[in-house]
């Protein structure tokens, strides 16, 4: 253990636990070259020393604030820290595993919408056509007169009411989902183009 024996350890803890503020730094001193050698074979594993040192830097911490959860009639000091920080490696690796699926998987979808072989002018008029945004002058002045009391999302989407913007790309591009299947954007903008007219109409009754 780096030269460290458990009794010292021990007789560190038992001063933290005690309440002596001098204890923390030297546990700290000791406990982490002696776990750091204890783990280092899950810096393989993990394929970034940062997971593995930043488990032990948490661990550490976790234990200084609460000794009293140690029991020392059972593991050593190091061995009961070294195997919470395993499982605290494991739980982040299989997180970043979960998240590099979820990665791959959209960029599986984003690759698979770009590689379609498909006229965009034609396409983007037909979808157009499907839901035009026709909305009251009155309603289009309210946009452009009370833009400064919403919300910065909807602001940029009142900004395409307040300039008669009826592009479907316009708005898929605005919401930034122009990346995803053209049903799931369809979607989306008339959801989007709806709450903006209701909103608006509130807005026009009000300054009506």
């Amino acid at each position: 253990m780096g030269g460290t024996s458990n009794d010292e350890l021990l007789v560190l803890h038992r001063a933290l636990v005690e309440g002596s503020a001098d204890a923390s730094v030297p546990l700290a001193e000791k406990l982490i070259p002696i776990l750091k050698a204890k783990l280092g074979s899950l810096n393989a594993e993990a394929r970034d020393p940062h997971v593995v040192e930043s488990a032990i830097g948490y661990g550490v911490a976790r234990y200084l604030k609460e000794p009293e959860a140690y029991d020392p009639t059972g593991r050593t000091l190091p061995n009961y820290l070294a195997m919470d920080i395993e499982g605290d490696v494991r739980n982040e690796l299989a997180k970043r595993r979960r998240q590099q699926a979820r990665q791959e998987s959209l960029e599986e979808e984003v690759v698979e919408l770009r590689s379609r072989d498909r006229n965009s002018t034609v396409e983007d008029e037909a979808l157009d056509a499907v839901d035009p945004f026709d909305l009251p002058q009155a309603q289009v002045d309210a946009a452009r007169r009370l833009l400064g009391q919403l919300a910065p999302r909807d602001r940029e989407l009142a900004q395409l009411v307040a300039d008669g913007v009826r592009s479907y790309a316009a708005w898929a591009t605005m919401l930034g989902i122009e990346h995803l299947p053209v049903e799931v954007q369809k979607r989306e903008v008339k959801r989007q183009k709806d709450r903006i007219k209701k909103k608006l109409e509130r807005m026009g009754e009000r300054s009506g």
